[in-house]
């Protein structure tokens, strides 16, 4: 849950601190409430990591192939590591947006 709820001001939430929101989920949810969305999350990340390694090799191929004046170094690190990052997050997306929803479903807290 990582205090989703308690970060986006949730119904029933709205005037409680941090510890009493945490009592809240556990007296409606129990335990397992802390854990909504987390198995989306784990299933997210595989293909996350993945697609980040590969295609910052891929980029970094693709950078020192086709501008080979700018040499090596951490600017073409920086740039192949941002190019992957923003594809991995393009294809992951859905999964992350699965994932928050999942932690946001809050059942009967009144």
């Amino acid at each position: 849950m990582d205090c989703l709820i308690f970060k986006t001001r949730t119904e029933g939430f709205h005037s409680l601190g941090v510890y009493q929101s945490l009592k809240k989920v556990v007296k409606h949810e129990g335990v397992i409430g802390f854990y909504k969305g987390n198995g989306a999350s784990v299933f997210r990340i595989v293909p996350y990591a993945a697609l980040h390694f590969m295609t910052y090799e891929q980029y970094r191929c693709w950078i020192l192939d086709n501008y080979s004046a700018l040499g090596t170094g951490p600017v073409i690190d920086l740039l192949a590591g941002s190019a992957a990052g923003g594809t991995a997050v393009l294809c992951t997306y859905p999964l992350d947006l699965a994932r928050t929803k999942l932690a946001y479903q809050v059942s009967s807290l009144h």
